[in-house]
């Protein structure tokens, strides 16, 4: 069912579950996809994108009768979502342990549409950040899929407000934005630029990188996105430092105007550079959840037991065995406050610690 749109965006309603009874996961998982083939025949393409993007959240797992079934429904739904569909999928996932379930039942394969040279700087970049060495420093690519436009195209529309030539190719950017910023003034070149670059929404390559955890950001962008994507996830957990200092150790975001040479992903232009970007964040990503503690996190939490692999169930088996086993002498070591909180971060609960 379509619903009105938000903020430009379609949104679509389809049920997964059946309100009288009890769904499978076959069956939620069959109808999610029904229902993203019937949109993807009715999306319209947009203009900053290849391809549509649809996100969904993982169905039938909030109140619809399968949070303790969520690793059977994450196996279905990946290896369906592998079968052809003439638009993109975005998983949006809010809890971690949801997040690390899917990551970790990803093989290398899902990645064909990245050239190995992009692949092994993304693999490179997942390990730095799984150790938290990274650092991102953020041009305008990542801002085009939300509809902003490339520095040429800033100038071009900025110089159509006074009236003056669009600048030559070949100036250096700097240089060739100085006479249209004498022609329009100080004033009306700071509304002129809001005009341009005034966006609520941000991307999927901004939330990528938001949830990447990285301590330094840097920016040359006017716009507002990733701090939107960051306030998303912690609002009140990082800094901007054009605004702000940085606070002990905290994130901070660092706003600056410079061109740098960066790492490209050699487009035939904006658009698509823009789209394998984001295919490069998402193995950038997939390396840092699946190198770092976030892919076990979900190991001992009861609502993914029905899914794991043979070697992980042996491995649950064996740390939830830990406290039944252990005396109540033991549990007075000081070292038993270590294994409770190991046990804790592997996502058991009180119950399962008493």
């Amino acid at each position: 069912m379509k619903l009105p749109d938000a903020e430009g965006r379609e949104v679509w309603a389809f049920p997964t579950v059946d309100m009288s009874g009890f769904a499978t996961p076959k069956q939620v998982v069959d109808r999610t996809w029904n229902a993203l083939s019937y949109i993807a025949g009715r999306i319209e393409k947009p203009a900053d994108r290849p391809r549509p993007l649809i996100g969904i959240p993982l169905p039938g797992t909030g109140r619809g009768g399968l949070e303790e079934h969520r690793s059977k429904v994450i196996e279905r739904l990946l290896k369906r979502l592998r079968k052809p569909l003439s638009v993109d999928v975005a998983l949006v996932l809010r809890d971690r342990r949801d997040f690390a379930a899917v990551q970790v039942r990803r093989p290398d394969g899902d990645w064909s549409a990245l050239p190995q040279g992009l692949r092994r700087h993304a693999d490179r970049l997942g390990v730095l950040a799984a150790h938290g060495e990274l650092s991102l420093f953020l041009g305008a690519g990542v801002s085009v899929p939300v509809g902003m436009p490339g520095w040429w195209d800033l100038l071009d529309a900025l110089a159509d407000e006074p009236k003056v030539a669009h600048p030559r190719r070949d100036q250096d950017q700097f240089e060739a934005a100085a006479p249209i910023v004498k022609a329009l003034g100080t004033k009306k070149y700071r509304k002129a630029m809001r005009r341009q670059l005034k966006k609520r929404q941000y991307g999927i390559g901004h939330a990528m990188l938001a949830s990447l955890g990285a301590q330094r950001m840097v920016t040359t962008n006017f716009d507002r996105c990733m701090e939107s994507a960051l306030a998303a996830g912690s609002p009140h957990t990082f800094r901007v430092l054009t605004r702000q200092l940085v606070s002990g150790d905290s994130p901070w975001l660092l706003k600056i105007n410079r061109d740098l040479h960066m790492l490209t992903m050699d487009p035939e232009s904006a658009t698509d550079g823009a789209y394998v970007l984001e295919i490069f964040l998402d193995r950038l990503l997939w390396t840092a959840a699946t190198r770092s503690d976030l892919s076990s996190e979900y190991l001992l939490d009861d609502r993914y037991a029905s899914g794991l692999t043979k070697r992980d169930t042996h491995l649950r088996d064996l740390l939830l065995s830990i406290p039944a086993a252990a005396s109540t002498q033991a549990k007075s070591s000081p070292g038993w406050r270590r294994v409770e909180k190991c046990l804790r971060e592997l996502g058991a609960d009180e119950a399962r610690l008493s």
